[in-house]
């Protein structure tokens, strides 16, 4: 698959805004309102998930991990 020059400055300006950690939800009834653009993550324990995050965003601490699964 191949992205063009648009698609690719689209994605810049997605990861590159203001971002903050809103919650975690356990359940579907705990899901924010669907107001603003989401990315739900999802896997299984130490596979990278918030080493993504941190790294799309170019950020360290959006995210935290820990060497410690579940944490």
């Amino acid at each position: 698959m191949s992205f063009s020059d648009d698609d690719i400055e689209t994605a810049r300006k997605l990861f590159s805004g203001p971002l903050a950690f809103l919650k975690s939800a356990p359940s579907l009834q705990f899901l924010p309102d669907p107001d603003v653009p989401e990315i739900a993550v999802a896997g299984r324990s130490n596979v990278g998930k918030s080493s993504l995050l941190n790294a799309l965003t170019n950020r360290n601490g959006l995210a935290r991990a820990s060497n410690t699964p579940g944490r």
